[in-house]
Formats: C-alpha cells, sequence, structure tokens
C-alpha cells in the first residue's frame, strides 16, 4: 500500500500511471535518453582512465 493514497490501490494505480506515461512517449524520448546515458558513462570512464593514469605517472616519478 502506497502511503497518502486512499483504498489500498495505490500502487497499482501509480503503476498503472507508469506504463500509461511510458506508452505516450516517442520513440525518439528514449532514444535520446540511451544517447545521453551512454555519453554520460564514456565521459565517466575515460575520467576514471585518465585518474589511473595520473597514479601512474606520480608514481614513477
Amino acid at each position: 500500500m502506497v502511503k497518502g493514497l486512499p483504498g489500498g490501490t495505490g500502487g497499482s494505480k501509480l503503476a498503472g500511471l507508469g506504463r500509461l506515461i511510458l506508452a505516450v512517449q516517442p520513440a525518439s524520448y528514449f532514444r535520446e535518453a540511451a544517447v545521453s546515458t551512454r555519453q554520460s558513462l564514456a565521459i565517466s570512464a575515460l575520467s576514471l582512465a585518465n585518474q589511473a593514469n595520473q597514479g601512474i605517472l606520480q608514481f614513477l616519478r
């Protein structure tokens, strides 16, 4: 049961609302979200790799 919603069916109502929102989103929305996620992950990976390289360089000095 979801607090704040009467009747004890709040969870199923919210789940239904979530499915409705997903159903009305255009496919381009999901493509853009996927591209944004990929870009964010790539930036994080490059940042981690750069930090590792800097650590190795400092160790070798």
